[in-house]
């Protein structure tokens, strides 16, 4: 019991963020994911600005442009 005590004590700052934005990085994983697969289409693109612009489109669910 002494050491969950002592580790409460040191994590108590964190414990209480995550009580209070009652929130986990879950958005942020999800997003990784899909930039992710968005850079593993990309990989025969010739710039990087192709990639970001990919990633924009892909973030912001935008329709691709038809020519």
């Amino acid at each position: 019991m002494v050491k969950v005590a002592q580790m409460i004590e040191t994590h108590l700052a964190g414990i209480l963020a995550h009580r209070k934005r009652a929130g986990t990085n879950a958005f942020v994983e999800d997003l990784n994911s899909v930039f992710s697969a968005t850079k593993c289409k990309a990989h025969g693109y010739r710039c990087t600005m192709h990639l970001i612009t990919m990633r924009y489109f892909v973030a912001g669910k935008l329709r691709h442009p038809q020519f």
